[in-house]
């Protein structure tokens, strides 16, 4: 998990957050921040959620829970490893807003990068912040970058 700002983002507050781990399974977390832009301050969360469906869904509730404390509206992207009809990523979105549900440009699918086919990764943000679009940007050669295609949300902080 990475989390990248310009230098005219002001960070506020940085944490690595543990997740609960199962035994046998990798441990996962959240990298968060709180930051300042142009005076608005919001937190970020970049998330990558187990591929056992159990562990995603109570991930989701530690998240919500963490996230909840940060004292600014979220936004937390990241690969959710199920699509928009499973139980983790229906409690993420009832906790804070499925970007490309709500301002959907360019492409859904993010999985797999050379022939996408599936939506398994996402931006998720608080009701204060206004989605103004979001999807996969078309780039050429952007399925060279990684196994998955990115997301791209442009949004208005409050």
């Amino acid at each position: 998990m990475l989390l990248l700002a310009a230098l005219q983002v002001r960070v506020l507050e940085v944490a690595d957050v543990l997740l609960t781990r199962k035994r046998g399974l990798h441990q996962r977390g959240v990298a968060l921040a709180t930051l300042e832009l142009s005076g608005a301050k919001f937190s970020l969360g970049s998330i990558h959620l187990d591929l056992d469906s159990d562990e995603r869904r109570r991930h989701v509730d530690e998240i919500v829970a963490r996230t909840s404390t940060c004292g600014a509206p979220v936004i937390v992207a990241g690969d959710i490893n199920e699509e928009p009809d499973g139980p983790a990523w229906r409690a993420l979105a009832s906790s804070y807003a499925d970007a490309f549900a709500v301002a959907p440009s360019g492409g859904e699918y993010t999985y797999s990068a050379i022939d996408p086919v599936r939506r398994i990764d996402g931006i998720f943000v608080d009701a204060a912040i206004k989605v103004r679009s979001c999807g996969v940007p078309d780039v050429p050669g952007i399925e060279r970058a990684s196994d998955h295609r990115p997301v791209l949300a442009v949004v208005e902080l409050p």
